[in-house]
C-alpha cells in the first residue's frame, strides 16, 4: 500500500487556520473557501473538520470514515473527497459551503460501501466529480486489478444525507461482487447507485492512477508505460498505450486543459503532453520539454492564463 503523502498547504491558508506542522502530522487533505472565510480538512481519524481562516471559530468534527488509509480529492478541484480504509471500504464526502456560515460535510452518494470484496486495503485511488449527481472513482485493489466505480445520486431520495455513517439516513450497503473482467454490476447505495467495472486482471503493477476532471479519461501508469482508458456510460475502452520516457519512475499531474499532462522523469525534467487529433482519434503527444528540473515531492506553483494551482509532484 502506498503511503499517504502529506498535504500541500494552499497558498491562501493562513498559519492561524492550520500550521504546516499541524497539517503534515494530523491532516490527510486540506481545502479553503477564501471568500467565505472558512478552511476544511480531513484528519487521520477520518473526521471532517471546518475552521475559520482566522482561527477564531471551529465547527464540531464530523465522522466520515474511521481511520482512512487513503484520501483522494476530485481532480477538477471540487470539494469532493474519497476516503478508503484498511477493510477496502470507501465513502464520498462533500463540503457544502453554499448555505453560508460554517461549511457542512455531506455524504451525497450514501454511506460507506465495500470496494474490495476481499476486504483488504486499496493500493491506489483517483476521483473525478463530473457534475452534482455523478462521480467517477478508480481504484487498484489489493490483488492488483483496476476497477472503475460510477456513482450516481438518486434525485428522488432525500437531498444530501447528513454525514453520519451509522445514521438511518445513510445505510451501509455492500456492492455486488463479481470477478469477471469488463463486467458491470449495479447496487443501491444509500442516496444513489454504483456501477462497478473491472478494467484489468489481478497481478498488474500500477504506479499511479489519474482521472481527468470530466471523468472520461483514466490514466494508468506502470513504470514508464501509460495506458489511457476512455470511460463512457456503462463501458470502457483502451484508447492508447504510450511510453512517456525510456524508464521510470515518473510523476504525473493533470493540467486544467482537457487531455493535458505534465510529466516528471526520474532526472527531474518536466515535459508537457497534449491530446492531438489523429486519423484514429486523439493521441497523447509530447509537445514541450521544460529546461528545468524539480526534485521529487517538491511543491510548485502551476499557472496557465489566470488559473493557478499548488502542486506536489509525487
Amino acid at each position: 500500500m502506498a503511503p499517504t503523502a502529506a498535504p500541500v498547504l494552499p497558498s491562501g491558508v493562513p498559519p492561524s487556520a492550520w500550521s504546516r506542522d499541524d497539517a503534515e502530522s494530523a491532516l490527510l487533505t486540506l481545502g479553503i473557501d477564501a471568500n467565505a472565510g472558512w478552511a476544511w480538512a480531513i484528519d487521520r481519524a477520518g473526521q471532517g473538520i471546518t475552521r475559520s481562516v482566522n482561527g477564531a471559530r471551529d465547527a464540531a468534527p464530523v465522522p466520515l470514515l474511521a481511520q482512512p488509509t487513503l484520501v483522494a480529492a476530485a481532480s477538477g478541484g471540487q470539494p469532493l473527497y474519497w476516503l478508503t480504509d484498511a477493510l477496502g471500504q470507501g465513502v464520498l464526502a462533500h463540503v457544502d459551503s453554499a448555505a453560508g456560515g460554517a461549511p457542512v460535510w455531506l455524504l451525497p452518494f450514501g454511506g460507506a460501501q465495500t470496494i474490495d470484496p476481499a476486504r483488504r486495503p486499496l493500493r491506489r485511488i483517483a476521483l473525478a466529480y463530473s457534475d452534482a449527481d455523478r462521480a467517477i472513482a478508480a481504484a487498484q485493489l489489493a490483488d492488483g486489478s483496476v476497477v472503475v466505480l460510477n456513482y450516481t445520486s438518486n434525485s428522488s431520495a432525500a437531498p444530501n444525507s447528513s454525514a453520519t455513517p451509522n445514521s438511518s439516513a445513510t445505510p451501509t450497503p455492500t456492492l455486488s461482487v463479481t470477478s469477471a473482467l469488463n463486467l458491470t454490476t449495479s447496487a443501491a447505495v444509500g442516496a444513489g447507485a454504483v456501477q462497478r467495472l473491472y478494467l484489468t486482471s489481478p497481478g498488474q503493477e500500477v504506479d499511479r492512477l489519474l482521472l481527468s476532471p470530466d471523468g472520461h479519461l483514466l490514466y494508468v501508469l506502470s513504470s514508464s508505460q501509460l495506458s489511457i482508458w476512455r470511460l463512457d456510460a456503462g463501458g470502457a475502452r483502451l484508447r492508447q498505450q504510450v511510453a512517456l520516457a525510456a524508464a521510470g519512475p515518473l510523476s504525473l499531474f493533470i493540467l486544467p486543459a482537457e487531455g493535458a499532462l505534465l510529466v516528471r522523469n526520474d532526472a527531474g525534467q518536466l515535459s508537457l503532453w497534449f491530446d492531438v487529433a489523429g486519423d484514429t482519434g486523439p493521441r497523447l503527444t509530447p509537445i514541450f520539454t521544460y529546461n528545468v528540473t524539480l526534485d521529487a515531492g517538491a511543491p510548485g506553483r502551476l499557472c496557465r492564463a489566470r488559473f493557478c494551482r499548488d502542486i506536489n509532484l509525487v
